[in-house]
């Protein structure tokens, strides 16, 4: 049969988007948390457009080419590629909540799920965590502080304990930055690791799959020698790479 109405792949297109738009975890999750989960966005995004663009590709053809079963059948196989490619960043975004707090001083330092990341990468790791609610739009108009802690050392689904001599080392570091601006800017204060300190520790207490618990405490000061201190730190974060 000729094609004579719409095409096969403007259909295909809509149908793919309605249902996307209908079922992603990625917009429940919008909903449900009223927060951009920006990576996920992108991913699945970007996911989605390559599947949309081979269809776009191969289904422009004259009106009068007829749709037959052979050639439709390699198109879709190239499609599916792309759409298992959504379907595979819709399912690796895991479901286990993040949480991170610390006492810094006289601030009680706390991250929400959507503030916390963790990469870890050939044997090392970067945690790090924003006052709850920063990654909302609009950004929030309070303050928001920022902690970070790099080190080597990790390994996939296993415990880990570091302690000061660990973080004398130069693959180790730690950060807090207090009042930074959600637009960009320098922030009211920068603290760093005192590496001479021995009460800095880090530890991953448990490890289950790709789930990980701990606690953690530093000594930081300024540019100035101001001295901060990091205590009760607690943490649970998750890696959430592909």
């Amino acid at each position: 049969m000729l094609l004579q109405q719409a095409s096969p792949g403007r259909v295909l297109k809509k149908s793919i988007l309605d249902f996307f738009s209908s079922t992603s975890p990625v917009h429940a999750r919008t909903r449900r948390r009223r927060t951009n989960h920006l990576r996920d966005r992108f991913a699945y995004s970007a996911s989605l457009h390559c599947a949309i663009k081979l269809l776009k590709r191969d289904f422009q053809q004259p009106a009068s080419v007829a749709c037959v079963p052979f050639t439709c059948g390699a198109i879709m196989h190239k499609s599916l590629i792309c759409l298992v490619l959504v379907l595979a960043t819709m399912l690796a975004h895991a479901e286990t909540p993040q949480s991170m707090s610390a006492q810094v001083g006289d601030i009680a330092f706390a991250s929400a799920d959507e503030d916390i990341t963790l990469v870890p990468v050939n044997g090392s790791f970067s945690l790090g965590a924003s006052t709850a609610g920063a990654s909302a739009w609009p950004p929030p108009k309070t303050r928001i502080d920022r902690l970070s802690i790099t080190c080597d050392g990790f390994a996939d689904g296993k415990p880990l304990v570091l302690d000061h001599k660990a973080f004398e080392r130069s693959t180790c570091d730690v950060g807090f930055a207090m009042g930074t601006k959600s637009m960009g800017g320098e922030p009211d204060a920068q603290y760093r690791l005192d590496k001479n300190s021995a009460e800095n520790r880090f530890e991953i207490t448990r490890a289950e799959g790709k789930v990980y618990e701990g606690t953690f405490k530093f000594q930081l000061k300024d540019a100035a020698g101001k001295s901060i201190t990091v205590s009760n730190g607690h943490f649970k974060v998750e890696d959430r790479q592909l």
